[in-house]
């Protein structure tokens, strides 16, 4: 059901709440219905722009797609609300199967020498080594085995039509254009009731003893929530990338380093840590150190590294 509510709220783009909004919230989220809203304002007035023309869902889970078209004279602009009925399935062909014990082994082999700690550059770069060392050791002693899986693909009749239709596609007889017309909407039909069988197909193949009913229902109830429009110098943005642009200044406004430097503070931290620092041919600690329990299967164990100026480094899980 979609229409003019005449109600504000946060949730769906405005840019503050109203009763009717916070009346008309409270409702959707007792009955577990989904409100679907334009991200740019749907009516123009005298003051703010607001997002009052929305539509309520219910029960029907699918991705929704809602766009304010500005095609009309009127103060309030038409809203078009489009479903995709695709159902997007993410199919694992491969995974890996490590062997814990033979990793320890590698680990506990693997030397590796620390270069110009006392400088950031110095310590990223040691750290990305580090890592890479890790990863090298995790890759030499695991495998990848393949799973195997049901891919559908389209029917041959589909295919050839396909080839047919790029064919006169190329053609500028005026024959060939009508032909690439009807063939265009045959193919859009055919292609259209093959989606349809392969459902169809996998919601019977759908059972409760494997998980798979549960997991279908999850993907299409899994509803996306609506990030509030951000304001900054009293301006509203709406767009994703105008709010990914807003906080990357905030946050780069807040994390701007102060400029506290204290030249004798510093001196004398150089001359006490950077002695202690200069270490060659550091060994990697025996896995048994720091590894207290085997990670899960299928899992890569993760590491810190810890440095104490007075003994050097220590790698800590």
């Amino acid at each position: 059901m979609g229409g003019d509510f005449n109600s504000h709220h946060r949730h769906w783009n405005c840019s503050r709440a109203n009763p009717f909004g916070k009346h008309l919230f409270k409702f959707t989220t007792d009955n577990r219905l989904h409100i679907a809203a334009p991200p740019t304002p749907t009516r123009f007035g005298n003051l703010t722009p607001s997002i009052i023309d929305i539509a309520l869902i219910k029960n029907l889970n699918f991705n929704c797609n809602a766009v304010s078209i500005s095609a009309l004279t009127s103060d309030h602009n038409p809203a078009l609300f489009t479903f995709d009925h695709t159902i997007h399935t993410n199919i694992k062909l491969t995974y890996n199967i490590s062997n814990w014990a033979k990793f320890y082994i590698h680990l506990d082999n693997a030397t590796y020498t620390p270069h110009n700690l006392n400088t950031p550059d110095g310590l990223e770069s040691s750290i990305s080594h580090l890592t890479n060392i890790i990863h090298s050791c995790y890759h030499a002693t695991s495998k990848k085995i393949l799973k195997t899986a049901k891919i559908s693909h389209f029917s041959k009749e589909i295919r050839n039509k396909i080839t047919t239709m790029n064919h006169l596609r190329k053609s500028h007889h005026p024959h060939d254009k009508n032909n690439y017309t009807l063939l265009n909407n045959e193919i859009k039909q055919l292609i259209k009731h093959e989606k349809n069988k392969i459902w169809n197909n996998h919601l019977n193949s759908l059972s409760t003893n494997d998980n798979s009913l549960w997991n279908t229902i999850k993907s299409i109830r899994k509803q996306t929530h609506i990030i509030p429009p951000h304001k900054n110098n009293n301006l509203l943005f709406y767009s994703n990338i105008d709010k990914a642009n807003t906080l990357a200044s905030h946050y780069e406004n807040q994390f701007t380093p102060n400029n506290i430097t204290n030249i004798p503070t510093e001196t004398l931290a150089n001359s006490t840590i950077k002695p202690s620092l200069a270490i060659t041919n550091l060994r990697c600690l025996l896995p048994s150190l720091f590894l207290l329990r085997s990670p899960r299967k299928g899992t890569t164990p993760y590491y810190s590294i810890l440095v104490v100026p007075s003994i050097g480094i220590y790698i800590k899980k």
